[in-house]
């Protein structure tokens, strides 16, 4: 999977608020982060809040706008638009390669 690096204070307010990427499966990991909110979202997210280790603490499916979710203990949190795709569960292990983008 696609994900996308959100670590900027102004990046993980907005979080998928408004935003084209992330459309076809791909992600975003808000981090730091331990809670997120659905405000102002027009669509349910798919989210996993995971630890500093990549260990996954807490996964929710298709959480409705308008809606606060946190975890204590969460380094990061990945966030999807709702799909039927598979999604991550509680106690996996998240693992995360960095790819450059080329100018």
């Amino acid at each position: 999977m696609r994900v996308e690096l959100a670590s900027s204070l102004a990046q993980r307010l907005r979080g998928l608020l408004g935003q084209r990427r992330c459309q076809n499966g791909e992600a975003l990991l808000l981090a730091p982060c331990a809670s997120i909110h659905c405000l102002g979202m027009k669509r349910p997210i798919d989210l996993a809040f995971i630890s500093a280790q990549g260990r996954v603490l807490k996964s929710e499916r298709a959480v409705k706008p308008g809606r606060f979710q946190n975890q204590r203990g969460a380094w990061g949190c990945l966030e999807r638009y709702a799909s039927s795709d598979s999604w991550f569960e509680v106690g996996e292990d998240v693992e995360f390669s960095v790819l450059r983008k080329e100018r």
